[in-house]
């Protein structure tokens, strides 16, 4: 839903882009550091999994900068220490444990 969340928004919402972002994260990277997440995914049904994973690769992998500029725009100052690294590594981890099944 935080993926599609953030494609979604326009107008007023546009700016909640970097909490979904963040949120979708901080998801990842407590919870599938066994890639539980990623391989449930990939087993949803009308082809959910495949484009997960390619929003994650999107967001996390070929345009981070763009999403760490968002997650810095939506959080209070001082509140999150999120740099491109942290979203790639994040983002190529999952990506690898949901394209192998």
């Amino acid at each position: 839903m935080k993926l599609h969340a953030i494609r979604k928004r326009r107008g007023a919402t546009v700016a909640k882009r970097g909490s979904d972002a963040y949120d979708m994260y901080r998801l990842l990277a407590l919870h599938d550091i066994d890639g539980s997440i990623a391989r449930a995914l990939v087993r949803a049904p009308a082809e959910l999994g495949e484009w997960g994973a390619h929003q994650i690769e999107e967001l996390f992998v070929s345009d981070v900068d763009r999403t760490v500029l968002w997650i810095r725009n939506a959080l209070a100052a001082g509140t999150v220490s999120v740099v491109a690294d942290d979203l790639s590594a994040i983002g190529k981890s999952f990506i690898d444990r949901a394209r192998e099944g």
